[in-house]
């Protein structure tokens, strides 16, 4: 078909077209204004049907009855719907509403199913980190024991000495010991590779081998316990066998030692000690005391060797009481020689020391007259307030002015003191002499009341100054 031909056919199906719908609104008009027709015939009908029953009706109640007709004939009516009908019209009409639930309703599933994997995956990570935790507590243990195990030597080692015969013995008895304790060592070292994966799961392979590494760990904490306990008898021993050889030689190269009880007696025990058969333990006991005894007499042997020479030598000068006061410290000393304890040895010396120094010195008596210095006190003994002992201070000094220290005994107390400054008891009219002449001039005259001269041990004191003394004020 040419363009012309298709140009007319298309303009001929278009004008077709427009005669159709211009045909049917026709249709639809001359339907309205038959209608109308037919309701002025029904109105004409209704009229005659009251007239014809005597009822009297007004045309205007006829008309409005037609026209509530017609409305009802052109009202939407729509077709009955059953149950499903009803709830998807309902839907529909309430769509909004209906997403809005429907939304909420999938958001609230979402999240609860969403909250339920994020609930078991915590507690999935939980049981994971107990379980991880119990394991690495035996794990830990296993370790520590490890880091114990591992601090033993794998023998102990060896002690020489040629004055023990018994050391050989005890060395073996102590090696037997230590190996046989040493052995659920050896086997725990099977354990000490154990480690746990960094992806650890639920259910490990080596749980098994380490639960039954830790069950043993009890075993190892009491072998460990007994190899250490071994091993510090073994260190007791070598301790023990240096401090005897050493004692040897001491005693060999200064026997006067052996002359002291204190340290003859144990070096004999600990001698007796080395024999093939005895006890290690004795020797260790008794070598420890023979070394104590020795280092004690070594450092304090000098002393008293000095300080008995020179009570020795004063009392061969001194007589009377100061000869049997001097005989009887020196005797005391000497009483230590066969005490099998030196306790007291130091102090004695240095008691005998001072005494000594003592004897051989020779200083004055003289009265403390300084401003602000304590002239003179006096004391209430017993319940009698009436009755006074007087006192007078005095400082021992040498012919050149120096103080010198003086050994008296306190009449308060019964206890020995060295001072230079103390109380020198008076009669009550000496007392007042000396206070009176303080007072007169603050310079007391003819202060110096007494000596104590060389080789020794006696006060000479003046008339009215008695040789009893107090060492407080």
């Amino acid at each position: 078909m040419s363009n012309p031909d298709a140009k007319a056919f298309e303009d001929k199906l278009l004008t077709i077209d427009l005669v159709d719908g211009l045909r049917r609104e026709q249709e639809r008009l001359d339907a309205a204004l038959a209608d109308a027709g037919r309701m002025q015939e029904l109105r004409t009908e209704i009229q005659t049907y009251y007239a014809q029953a005597g009822i009297t009706v007004s045309d205007a109640l006829i008309d409005k009855a037609i026209a509530e007709r017609q409305a009802q004939r052109f009202t939407f009516r729509p077709p009955a719907l059953g149950l499903a009908g009803r709830f998807f019209a309902n839907c529909y009409i309430y769509r909004g509403y209906v997403g809005a639930a429907a939304a909420a309703l999938a958001v609230a599933s979402f999240s609860g199913w969403y909250a339920d994997r994020q609930y078991d995956a915590y507690q999935e990570e939980q049981a994971l980190a107990t379980y991880r935790d119990g394991l690495q507590q035996q794990l830990s243990a296993i370790q520590a024991s490890e880091d114990a195990v591992t601090a033993l030597p794998a023998t102990l080692p060896a002690i020489e000495s040629a004055l023990i015969p018994a050391l050989p013995n005890w060395l073996l008895d102590l090696q037997a010991s230590y190996q046989q304790a040493r052995l659920p060592l050896n086997e725990a070292e099977a354990c000490w590779n154990l480690e746990l994966p960094a992806e650890l799961p639920l259910q490990w392979s080596g749980e098994a081998e380490l639960a039954r590494c830790h069950g043993n760990l009890a075993g190892v904490q009491t072998s460990t316990a007994r190899a250490s306990q071994l091993q510090a008898e073994h260190r007791q021993l070598a301790t023990a066998v240096t401090s005897y050889d050493l004692l040897q030689q001491r005693l060999t190269a200064n026997p006067t030692l052996l002359e002291w009880n204190a340290v003859a007696t144990p070096s004999k025990a600990a001698q007796s000690a080395t024999a093939v058969g005895s006890n290690r333990q004795q020797f260790t006991a008794a070598v420890g005391t023979a070394a104590a005894a020795a280092d004690s007499l070594s450092n304090a042997i000098n002393t008293h060797t000095a300080a008995s020479s020179c009570l020795s030598s004063a009392a061969g000068e001194a007589s009377g009481g100061d000869r049997d006061a001097l005989n009887d410290l020196l005797n005391e000393g000497l009483a230590f020689k066969q005490s099998d304890s030196l306790d007291g040895l130091a102090s004695w010396s240095s008691r005998a020391s001072n005494t000594c120094e003592f004897f051989n010195s020779d200083f004055s008596l003289r009265i403390v007259s300084e401003r602000g210095e304590q002239t003179g006190t006096w004391r209430y003994y017993g319940n009698n307030r009436d009755a006074r002992s007087y006192y007078i201070i005095v400082d021992a000094v040498t012919a050149g002015g120096a103080d010198a220290e003086a050994i008296f005994e306190s009449a308060e107390d019964q206890q020995t003191h060295q001072q230079s400054r103390f109380g020198v008891r008076v009669s009550e009219r000496v007392f007042e002499s000396v206070r009176r002449d303080k007072e007169d001039d603050g310079v007391i005259r003819n202060a110096t009341i007494g000596q104590k001269p060389g080789d020794s041990l006696s006060w000479q004191l003046n008339d009215g100054f008695e040789p009893s003394f107090i060492a407080e004020w």
